[in-house]
């Protein structure tokens, strides 16, 4: 092959140079697989604070309800009680 003043052309790779064409493959293979890997694992963190979530968002719709029973049987329950004796004591 020959250049455009119509020497002769030589392509010389050393030892050094091919080493580092190879590595250079190697790390763009390498970040391609930990991308992949990464993006597995994002899914999975998602999925687990997904769940996550729902259990708590459970934990408190029971303790919201626990909580309306008390003051359903602790204040309201009192509360008709004493209107009904002061509207009987109205009425005699």
């Amino acid at each position: 092959m020959t250049d455009d003043n119509g020497k002769d052309m030589r392509l010389e790779i050393t030892q050094d140079k091919l080493v580092d064409i190879l590595q250079h493959a190697a790390t763009r293979q390498d970040i391609a697989d930990l991308r992949v890997e990464t993006n597995s694992n994002i899914v999975g963190v998602k999925t687990e604070l997904k769940a996550d979530i729902n259990r708590i968002e459970s934990k408190i719709d029971s303790g919201f309800k626990w909580l309306m029973g008390v003051v359903i049987v602790g204040v309201m329950i009192p509360m008709v009680g004493i209107f009904a004796t002061i509207a009987l004591k109205s009425f005699h």
